[in-house]
């Protein structure tokens, strides 16, 4: 699997910058957005790579994750203060997911279930449970939720990562991140937004 360099998204937002302030019509203003899109695919690669196995030929993948770069280069707005990174995460992951969705229609045993190894059987909502029929432990639900978050954190920005560590492990304010960091607070509260639809939109993928 690719690894995501922040550095190179980073440039390529300096192109779209750039390219906002051309005139309608320019060339140039369609020479950089290619160079951003290119410098942009090693991203699709990543998700795709992530999706893998499920079903679906890789290269039908990559070119749909492809398409989720494109959306997301096209999407962006440099001057809304989200950076390009965190921002086309979620368009490409939900462009992937949407492929799924109208592609491979299938019903998905949950993870914890396929994980403990354990047999599913259809009940009927309306049927009366067996007296043995307990209540799931929570903490089976807490231990799903990080295991389904650690790869949607893993192809986080690195800035966006830390913040989320300041303000839920350390339990710092909005301002004292934005100290730490060395951003604006309204620089912290957009990349959290930000941030956080991505990984709520990667827990609950019927919401995207």
């Amino acid at each position: 699997m690719t690894t995501l360099d922040d550095d190179r998204y980073a440039r390529a937002a300096e192109l779209l910058r750039e390219r906002a302030a051309c005139g309608a019509g320019d060339e140039h203003c369609d020479r950089l957005r290619a160079r951003a899109i290119v410098l942009c695919l090693p991203l699709a690669e990543h998700i795709a790579c992530r999706y893998s196995g499920r079903g679906e030929p890789f290269d039908d993948l990559l070119q749909v994750a492809r398409v989720g770069v494109i959306q997301a280069v096209d999407r962006f707005d440099p001057a809304a203060g989200a950076d390009l990174l965190s921002f086309a995460v979620p368009t490409v992951m939900g462009e992937v997911r949407r492929h799924f969705r109208d592609r491979v229609p299938t019903i998905r045993v949950p993870r914890r279930l396929r994980e403990q190894g354990e047999l599913v059987t259809v009940v009927s909502l309306d049927a009366a449970r067996p007296d043995g029929f307990g209540a799931p432990d929570p903490g089976y639900r807490a231990v799903d939720d990080r295991l389904a978050l650690a790869p949607a954190l893993r192809v986080l920005a690195s800035t966006d990562r830390r913040i989320l560590r300041l303000r839920f492990r350390d339990e710092k304010s909005q301002r004292e991140i934005a100290e730490t960091v060395g951003i604006s607070q309204v620089h912290v509260s957009r990349r959290l937004r930000t941030t956080l639809n991505a990984l709520r939109s990667e827990l609950n993928p019927a919401l995207s």
